[in-house]
Parts: C-alpha cells; sequence; structure tokens
C-alpha cells in the first residue's frame, strides 16, 4: 500500500492521477477526505500494487503531484475465486463475474456491459443490473 497527502491539486488532476494510476496496472486505488497541519482539508491518495509496480507508481505519483513524501507498507488481502462469463439475459448476451465463497455463489454484472445496454434502451444502471442479476441463475 502506497499512501500520500495531498492538499494542493485540483479535481481535474486529481482524476487524470487515478485514471492513469489504473493504466499502469494498480490492483486499487481510492481517494479519502483528510484534515492536515493547520486545519487544512486534504486528499489522502492509497495506491494498492503489486511489489514489483511500486517504483513506477512512485515515479508516476512524484512527477503528477506536488507530494514530496509517500508511505508504504505491505498488506495481506484475501481473494475470493471469480470468472467472467458470457451469459444469455433479456438484453442478449453480457458478461458476469462469478464468485465463490463458502459454497455460496454469487453473479455481478460487468459495469461496462451494464453501462452499454443502459444507454442503449434508456434505462437507468440500477434497473439493468438488477435485471441481470435477477435473471442469471448460475
Amino acid at each position: 500500500m502506497l499512501e500520500t497527502n495531498i492538499d494542493d491539486s485540483t479535481s481535474e488532476n486529481l482524476g487524470f492521477v487515478l485514471e492513469q494510476l489504473f493504466e499502469l496496472g494498480i490492483n486499487d486505488a481510492y481517494f479519502t477526505s483528510i484534515q492536515m497541519k493547520k486545519n487544512r482539508p486534504a486528499i489522502k491518495l492509497s495506491v494498492l500494487c503489486k511489489l514489483e509496480k511500486i517504483e513506477q507508481v512512485e515515479n508516476f505519483v512524484f512527477k503528477h503531484l506536488s507530494t514530496i513524501g509517500i508511505r508504504k507498507y505491505k498488506v495481506d488481502r484475501t481473494i475470493l475465486k471469480r470468472e467472467i462469463k458470457k451469459v444469455k439475459s433479456s438484453f442478449g448476451r453480457c458478461r458476469v463475474k462469478v464468485v465463490t465463497h463458502q459454497n455460496e455463489t454469487y453473479v455481478y454484472p460487468e459495469y461496462e456491459d451494464v453501462k452499454k445496454i443502459s444507454l442503449k434502451y434508456d434505462l437507468s444502471f440500477n434497473e439493468v443490473y438488477n435485471r441481470i442479476k435477477n435473471e442469471i441463475k448460475i
């Protein structure tokens, strides 16, 4: 986990940084609102990546943000078994993530497919997501 505090960046730049971090192949990244010294509002950037990505991520963060320090520490993760399947729905074929845990199976429609269907049929994202989820029995 790599973390740094940022108190002097625009929301556009922060959005760019987050987007590009995912392009680098990190596992996860997110912002948390924090208060810094002198009661200044700020953002904490947290980046979860593999050990071999640390130098690349640090170089990117130092290049694109004004931070002068990055904290890093090892974390453990529990990752559930998952697979992507193409399934038939009332909207046509779409991808779902199938996750198993303790003999239970969960199905989650894939974001990009739900987005595409939502726009195509002029339906809300939630309506499409829920309909697909309720139709699929695996």
